[in-house]
């Protein structure tokens, strides 16, 4: 999660500079994504998302426009992703 993580970020911070998406790779892809997320009552206006092959199935992770990454699951709610946090080891998601 944190190389995803870190994608994004510079994705944006490069998004932001030039108006140009970095370009696809094998396992990944960088999109715009305007939706507004809401984790624990706070809204996050978002810019990009991220879409990672092998997470694809579970969700995406997202950046807002504070640079705040979120991730996007399909089945349960969305939540914060900070560099404090650490994935479950087993069967827990994202």
């Amino acid at each position: 999660m944190y190389g995803a993580r870190v994608t994004l970020e510079r994705a944006l911070t490069e998004y932001e500079r030039t108006g140009v998406l970095p370009p696809p790779e094998s396992y990944s892809r960088v999109r715009v994504f305007t939706n507004k997320v809401t984790v624990g009552g706070v809204d996050y206006y978002c810019a990009l998302a991220l879409d990672w092959r092998s997470l694809s199935s579970s969700g995406f992770l997202a950046i807002s426009t504070n640079r705040t990454a979120l991730w996007v699951d399909k089945e349960r709610k969305p939540k914060v992703i900070d560099k404090n946090y650490r994935s479950p080891f087993f069967g827990g998601g994202i």
